[in-house]
């Protein structure tokens, strides 16, 4: 189980996450770039820096999947919730 320091950084870090993929959204729509290249390179690179995390921890491969699914999967549904 997390520590509450490390429970409270992640927090921090979500929070520096997603206002850097806000500015990235901001900057090319700014100069019209195409929202799909927009979204493919985000998911990219955060993709990239996931699975370097997930080598980093010593996630086997079904343990990394079995997470992403997860956490798509919860996404959608509060995304779908609003």
């Amino acid at each position: 189980m997390m520590s509450v320091i490390a429970h409270d950084l992640a927090k921090h870090l979500d929070q520096r996450v997603e206002q850097a993929v806000t500015d990235y959204i901001e900057r090319c729509t700014s100069m019209g770039c195409h929202p799909d290249e927009v979204r493919a390179l985000a998911i990219k690179v955060l993709g990239e820096h996931l699975t370097a995390l997930a080598i980093a921890v010593e996630a086997t491969e079904p343990e990394f999947v079995s997470m992403c699914r997860w956490y798509f999967h919860n996404a959608q549904q509060a995304i779908a919730d609003g």
